[in-house]
């Protein structure tokens, strides 16, 4: 189960740090980047199953549009996940770290 979020400049998100429990219910107006947070994993998945530029280009034309304030800056994502106990002895937790930024030589 993940179990934290972390994310550094993904659109509209400048800074989250979010500890999730077994139920989460998101709430807030329209607008209140709900959406964006959900994205997220949606990313990750893009990200694992196929490469960077695949999504990055599911979601933009442009890296920039996705930074936020679209300044050329990385994005950074981590979420921390609970290793179930029949799955490892030594270890209750992982984390995985992802950082995105535009190459200008291409």
């Amino acid at each position: 189960m993940v179990t934290r979020v972390q994310v550094l400049n993904y659109k509209s998100l400048k800074y989250i740090d979010i500890k999730l429990k077994p139920f989460v219910l998101l709430v807030g107006p329209n607008a209140s980047r709900k959406s964006t947070f959900l994205d997220i994993f949606s990313l990750l998945r893009d990200i694992l199953s196929n490469d960077c530029v695949y999504a990055v280009e599911k979601r933009s034309s442009n890296f920039r549009e996705l930074v936020w304030n679209h300044e050329e800056k990385n994005i950074e994502i981590a979420i921390e996940l609970n290793i179930p106990e029949d799955k490892s002895e030594e270890f209750s937790t992982a984390r995985y770290e992802i950082s995105l930024c535009h190459d200008e030589t291409k």
